[in-house]
């Protein structure tokens, strides 16, 4: 029997699917996992974009397993804060600013660090340290003044 019915049906249906991927003005029709976690690489990308020089290269250069623990440190942290940035809730599009001054507090940390909250001023969100000692945790801020906008914290 001739075959090339079948392989038309297997073409139609496969560009049905395409279409059907797509709504009328052309836009991607993506579920709400599918879109967060667009939204999310989006928000890493200008986060990383947002960080000061040199960890933005050295962000940027990093993969083979040789990369330094304070730089994994920093990756994560961008990382929390595009999550932030993204998900619901106050913190919902903070701004994705890294400067050097973050950049270095989060690197030479001893702890995990995680944003604590924000400046009232610009929204920034600013980091502290969780460390464990004696079976407690001990929080450590950074800053006293905002690294971005100057305002008192």
């Amino acid at each position: 029997m001739n075959k090339k019915p079948e392989s038309l049906k297997k073409s139609k249906k496969l560009a049905e699917d395409i279409i059907g991927e797509f709504d009328d003005s052309g836009q991607e029709r993506l579920n709400p996992v599918e879109q967060l976690a667009r939204d999310l690489n989006r928000a890493v990308e200008e986060a990383i974009q947002g960080t000061d020089e040199p960890w933005r290269s050295s962000i940027l250069n990093m993969g083979g397993g040789h990369d330094e623990p304070g730089l994994v440190k920093l990756v994560e942290y961008i990382r929390l804060v595009s999550f932030y940035h993204v998900q619901g809730g106050f913190m919902q599009g903070c701004p994705l600013q890294f400067p050097a001054e973050v950049c270095r507090a989060v690197i030479d940390s001893r702890g995990r660090v995680e944003p604590w909250g924000q400046c009232r001023t610009c929204k920034v969100l600013l980091p502290e340290s969780h460390t464990i000692a004696r079976n407690k945790m001990i929080k450590q801020r950074f800053f006293k003044n905002c690294p971005v906008c100057g305002s008192k914290l």
